[in-house]
Parts: C-alpha cells; structure tokens; sequence
C-alpha cells in the first residue's frame, strides 16, 4: 500500500518497499522503517504532547471513538458517503478516531499517519484487536504535511480529526491533499473555531477578574486558566503570521468563511465548515478545558456555573454557525474528466482597497505602558530584551522597535494580573486585554543595527486590524544601558 501511496520525496519517483526501508530506484533516496512504521520525517519534528498522558489529558475513554466517529457522521449528514474507499488519516495520535473506523467498516485500505512514531506505536497496539477481529490493511507512517511524499490521484478519503490547526502552512497542506485525491474524492477535518474560542478567551478573563486576588482558595487553579487564556490569546492575535505560528504547539483556529474561500482558491469543489460540538454559551467547553489543563473539580465547577452568568454578553453576537465550539470543514474534489482550479478571487468581486493611517485615534480608555528595553551585545551576537507592559482598549499585537532602522517585533501577550489589579479594578479596559497585557521577548537584532554600541531607536505598538501607533520614545539607545518607558 505505501508504494501505491506514497512517492519518493526527494525527486517524485516511484518507491519500491524492501523489509527494512523504501527505496527510491530512481535517486537512490531511503525511507527507513522503524519497528514496522516508514518514517519519512526522521525526527525533524515532533510534538510536545505526551503519548504516555495523551488519553487521560484529553478524556478518551472507551467509548469516545464511536461518539467522536458518529458525532462526525451526523455533521456531515448526506454528504457522507456509501464508502470512504482508501484512507489517508492525518495526525491519528493515539488512534482515537482511527479504531471506530477499522470497526465500522466503512473503509478500504487506511494509511495512519502522524509525526511522532510514539503515537503511531501507541495507536497501532489500540487498533490491533480490532483489526483481528475486522481484518482490513492497515499501514503506518510519520508525516509532518512538510514530505512531498503524497502521490497524486491516490486516495478517496483525507482525515484529520484534530489535525489541521497543528499544520504551519494549512493551505499548502490543503492543495496538497487536493492533488492526491481521486475524482470525487473528500477531505474532512474537526477544528476549533475562531470566534468561539474568542468569545470564550475573553469570557474566561472577566470570569478571572471577578476572583478576589488576595483570596488563597484555587490560587493554583486560577494560574492554570490564566496560563490558558495567555496562550490562547496569543495564537489569536497572529493567525496570519505563519513563522510566528510555527513555534506554536496549537496554530490555527478557524474562520468559517476564510476555509471556505481558501479551499475553493486552492480548486476544490465544494466547501463548507459545518457545526460539529454546539455550545452556544461556552460552559461546556469551560469545563472540558479545566480538566485537560488539570483543575481541581470544585474550580471546574465554580467556572462552569460563572461562564453560564457572563457568558452571554459575549456569545449571545454569535450567529448559530459559531456557536460550535469547533467546525467539520468539509472539501470535495469534483468528478469529470476537467477539473478547474480555481484562482484567488476568481468569480468574486476585488476586495476594497483600505489604506490604514499611520497614526489612528483608538476610543476608550487611554493607553498606558511601562517598558525597559535593553540591547546587549553576547556570544549569540545583538540581542533586545524588552520587558514590560502595554495596555490600551483595543487588542494589540506587536511592539515594534526600530534600532538603527532594523525592525524587531515583540509580541503582547504574557499574562500580568499585577497590571490589571492595578489598573483596571473600575473595568476601564477589557479584561481580555488588561490580563494579558504583558511582553517579556528576547529579539535578534542584526549585529550593524549598532555602529559603536549606539543606534537610532523608535518604538510604536502594531494593533490587531495593522495600524501603527508611535510611541514617545527616546531617540537614542545604547548598548547594555536600560531604556525605560512610561505612557
């Protein structure tokens, strides 16, 4: 099965299985296996969940693959088909979607693929038994969607069942899994949402800001969440930002119609982001989220029953699409012998041209800021520590700083319950901004930015929508003498 599927990802030749490896006849490329699995990512990636914790920290029990396989069958409705033919499953982890497949029935030949050989090993002795008992041909492969390994017009089916928003580039995952389905064929995944999870980052902080901070009870509980809402804010504010993304464990949340115009650039058919887990008010999801970052059950159910009460100001603005705390997103590749790939903005009128002033006014409260900003020269060459925090109304993204007219950029994001004690007590500010108002970056400048340790300097915050605010500064800096700022 993996010569039919897979092809040699140095130069797109046909690869011949020997019992140790593939081989490439053409370029001579090995693919080696390891304990029975063909690794073609060879450890350059691999992921920081834990194959060993991976059940229990995310509730798979027995049981939760049939709920999650029929869960999944119901959102896609009639889009479901007879048969799902030959299987490519990306990111199957422990093998939580994979074992109600090899038990429904439903399948051809299934490829299980994921970019730790650990998960592939835990998931292979989970479906092991059930493959006895519905024999079917089963293989196994690390994939990290960077191989160029998929050859084209191979497979029906394409299944990701909480896989994509882990992959850097999605769309060049996507046309990449375009080309290797059949006429007909369809890709399908389950992901987060965008706007719930927004919704429910910024109901959490002011759920946060209701605890009394002196208060020792669920002080441990309450780092937990703030953590989580950090993080979460973080990938929210950069998702167009691929090598800032990159570092990130979880990458991407969803927009409905942002899949759904991508997909069709890329060419296929059909698009769609279906709701796949209703939570119209985000407790639900509160609680799940407590248990996997490991709350104790008694602050599980204080956020659960306080979520219910602050919840609505948020996602009662929600249409009933985003109400679904996560999406199926559903392609399909046309049949017929011409399939038309489509380009970007084909058959849609040009999006407006908005120019962005350099310097807009930004409403509600004022802005405030306490900053240091120290260049230092080490054995790594010129590096910038920027230390500190920025709080306005509105959601900031970056902190620009400008030495010696090259740019680097620290992200606001690091969570700082001092500042919003401080300064937020009367909710001047969002709670969602005020908690996560932090920076705390070392940057790499490039070692000519400073000519005898001393350079030009100038700061501006980047918002979320792109435009640029100044921030007054001094206009000198010099190595190893801290520049303080206060806004």
């Amino acid at each position: 099965m993996l010569t039919r599927l897979f092809q040699c990802p140095a130069c797109a030749g046909r690869l011949r299985e020997a019992e140790s490896s593939l081989s490439c006849d053409r370029c001579g490329e090995t693919i080696p296996f390891v304990d029975g699995i063909a690794d073609l990512v060879r450890g350059r990636f691999d992921t920081a969940l834990s194959v060993e914790d991976y059940d229990a920290s995310h509730a798979i029990v027995a049981g939760s693959s049939d709920a999650q396989y029929d869960q999944i069958r119901r959102a896609a409705g009639d889009r479901w088909p007879a048969s799902l033919g030959t299987v490519l499953e990306i990111g199957c982890g422990t093998g939580l979607f994979s074992r109600a497949m090899v038990r429904r029935g439903e399948t051809g030949d299934l490829l299980l693929t994921d970019v730790s050989v650990g998960m592939l090993r835990a998931c292979r002795d989970h479906i092991a038994a059930d493959i006895a008992t519905f024999p079917r041909r089963v293989s196994f492969a690390t994939y990290s969607s960077h191989e160029a390994c998929l050859r084209d017009v191979s497979i029906d089916t394409c299944i990701g069942a909480s896989a994509l928003h882990h992959i850097p580039d999605a769309r060049g995952f996507l046309a990449d899994i375009f080309r290797a389905l059949k006429p007909g064929g369809r890709a399908f995944f389950g992901e987060p949402n965008q706007r719930h999870v927004r919704a429910l980052g910024q109901t959490l902080a002011d759920v946060l800001a209701c605890f009394d901070p002196e208060d020792p009870t669920f002080a441990d509980d309450r780092q937990l969440l703030l953590n989580l809402i950090s993080s979460s804010r973080q990938s929210l504010l950069h998702q167009d930002d691929l090598g800032f993304l990159a570092k990130l464990e979880d990458k991407h949340v969803f927009l409905s119609e942002a899949f759904e115009d991508m997909a069709l650039d890329i060419g296929y058919a059909t698009a769609e982001a279906l709701p796949l887990s209703t939570d119209t008010g985000g407790a639900r999801t509160a609680r799940r989220l407590c248990g996997e970052i490991g709350t104790t059950l008694a602050f599980a159910e204080r956020i659960e029953a306080m979520v219910r009460e602050i919840g609505p100001r948020y996602f009662d603005l929600l249409d009933r699409r985003d109400a679904s705390q996560t999406f199926l997103l559903w392609a399909t590749k046309a049949t017929g012998p011409a399939i038309r790939v489509f380009q970007a903005g084909d058959g849609r009128p040009p999006a407006p041209s908005v120019t962005l002033p350099d310097i807009v006014v930004v409403g509600g409260a004022g802005w405030r800021a306490h900053l240091t900003l120290v260049a230092e020269r080490t054995e790594a060459g010129l590096t910038l520590t920027v230390e500190g925090w920025c709080l306005m109304a509105t959601d900031i993204r970056w902190l620009r700083v400008v030495v010696g007219g090259h740019v680097a950029e620290a992200a606001v994001w690091y969570p700082r319950p001092d500042v919003h004690r401080a300064l937020n007590h009367a909710g001047a500010y969002p709670h969602w901004n005020a908690i996560c108002c932090g920076i705390n970056a070392t940057l790499p400048l490039d070692p000519r930015a400073m000519i005898d340790d001393e350079a030009d300097l100038s700061v501006a915050v980047v918002l979320s929508h792109g435009a640029v605010i100044p921030v007054p500064t001094p206009d000198r800096i010099r190595c190893a003498q801290p520049v303080e700022i206060k806004a």
